[in-house]
């Protein structure tokens, strides 16, 4: 397995959820899989089982059942079937070159999975080409009873477990595909199975819930007013599943999570972005705090926390020439950037002055000069550009940048017609 492979299986093994799951809160794992896994009359196909009808899963969304999905450069149809001897098949059909339409995001919407294989331009492939391409991958499935399927593809590189959105009574999970060497990243499935309602749990949750360790939620509301919620689950296995829903989008990542032994702090990694979640050892007050994307989390939703809880207390402010963003800086060695005074992201310090380095959301920002320069993409897609701001070292207050347009260089006079600022040119980087 390729490095890429191998990386996408680790952020998908273990990845279902829910089209239903909002609103799921903080509740505490009420089945462990462990114990389960030791469990031969719960895990086991059973001859009953086998004898029963068994669901097919084919890749869908909430509103496309059946989809194509792009591998690389060419579409496919996919479709999981379950064999009654406990064997699966994932099988995939080509149905032409890829198209852009069909260009999946994990949820059904909210963004592309980075371990996908960019499409490139082919000629439209004839019938034999397509028969060529087709592909079948094997694997083993169990059955947990009143809780849903395992699944295991090829030789267990990739494990996963579905959940049950009892309104469609549809199995939902995901898998990383791949095949003629190219990924799809994270592809849902779905599968009917009207049979499972009689047979759930009655202390079903999806398996996200069930096998966390530590739960953060948020709720909040979009910027057209629609609910807006936050779930993010560190399982007991070392993955990590982080759900938002977004009035009617939900955007679904998957990634890993390890703890820092000698701070007791969590690293969080997402798609490729890294995010800390600090912890809080204070009597009475014990839980770990994260800023996912601008939105603070607690573990601990019992406690009334302060931002000096977690960060100690602010040591220096860096200011900006713009006015708008501080950087400060804490006692206890972590680094806070604020946009006009609300939180933004979250990050660790060590030194001062031209020594001076600043981690922020898994980026390195060195000193130079006695100014520190400070850079992120902000948005997304076509609407996606570019903010840097810089600061002085010692907490003064850069010059503001020239407006409408970059100053002249030095001893180099205005052109002809061009409005001067009113006053001398910013200091370089300023």
């Amino acid at each position: 397995m390729n490095k890429q492979k191998m990386l996408a299986a680790i952020m998908a093994g273990g990845l279902a959820f829910s089209l239903a799951l909002t609103g799921c809160g903080s509740g505490t794992a009420s089945t462990e899989t462990g114990k389960k896994a030791d469990t031969s009359a719960k895990m086991q196909t059973t001859e009953s089982q086998t004898q029963e009808s068994l669901p097919e899963f084919v890749a869908a969304d909430k509103t496309n059942w059946d989809k194509e999905v792009n591998i690389g450069s060419y579409a496919y149809t996919l479709k999981v079937t379950l064999n009654s001897d406990g064997t699966l098949e994932l099988a995939g059909t080509c149905v032409g070159k890829a198209q852009e339409a069909v260009q999946q995001g994990p949820g059904g919407g909210g963004g592309s999975d980075p371990s996908a294989t960019p499409a490139e331009d082919v000629p439209e492939p004839d019938e034999a080409t397509k028969r060529s391409l087709d592909f079948k991958q094997s694997g083993t499935w169990t059955k947990d009873t009143g809780y849903g399927y395992i699944l295991v593809l090829n030789d267990a590189s990739v494990t996963t477990k579905t959940d049950f959105d009892k309104a469609s009574s549809r199995h939902i999970f995901y898998l990383p595909v791949f095949a003629n060497d190219a990924s799809a990243g994270l592809v849902q499935f779905q599968g009917k199975d009207t049979a499972f309602r009689k047979e759930i749990a009655s202390d079903y949750e999806d398996f996200e819930v069930r096998d966390a360790e530590i739960t953060f939620t948020a709720n909040g509301t979009t910027q057209t007013g629609n609910a807006s919620t936050t779930n993010l689950w560190l399982e007991k296995d070392g993955t990590a599943n982080c759900l938002v829903q977004s009035g009617s989008t939900p955007t679904y990542k998957r990634g890993m999570w390890t703890t820092d032994a000698a701070t007791g702090n969590i690293t969080v990694s997402l798609w490729g972005t890294d995010y800390t979640a600090i912890y809080c050892g204070t009597a009475g007050k014990e839980g770990y705090r994260v800023n996912y994307d601008g939105t603070l989390m607690y573990s601990n939703e019992n406690v009334t926390y302060t931002d000096e809880d977690f960060d100690g207390k602010t040591v220096l402010t860096l200011l900006c020439g713009e006015g708008d963003y501080t950087l400060e800086l804490t006692d206890k060695g972590y680094a806070v950037l604020r946009e006009n005074g609300a939180r933004s992201k979250d990050g660790s310090y060590t030194g001062s002055g031209d020594s001076l380095v600043v981690v922020l959301d898994g980026t390195t920002y060195a000193a130079e000069g006695g100014k520190l320069t400070v850079s992120w993409t902000s948005g997304s897609g076509s609407s996606a550009s570019t903010v840097e701001r810089v600061f002085n070292t010692d907490g003064t207050q850069p010059e503001a940048p020239a407006q409408g347009g970059e100053a002249p260089a030095e001893g180099e006079a205005p052109a002809e017609g061009e409005a001067t600022s009113g006053g001398d040119a910013p200091a370089a980087n300023g």
